[in-house]
């Protein structure tokens, strides 16, 4: 199974680039590995660069649990 790292998990959550989210949605759509590092990491960059507040964060975190591939 593939490793996800976390600028492929933003470009995900974000969806801030048309190209690179295409580009990992393709990539993730096998399946693939999020490790907790890189969920921590994501959730960093999600609340310190995006500023996305505790709900907004929450919800990120519910839909990649909940996400069957």
């Amino acid at each position: 199974m593939r490793a996800v790292d976390t600028n492929l998990l933003i470009r995900l959550l974000t969806r801030d680039d048309a190209k690179q989210s295409a580009a990992a949605e393709a990539f993730v759509s096998s399946g693939a590995w999020v490790s907790h590092l890189v969920l921590v990491e994501a959730v960093w960059v999600l609340g310190s660069v995006y500023e996305r507040g505790a709900a907004a964060l929450a919800a990120s975190v519910r839909m990649l649990l909940k996400h069957e591939s």
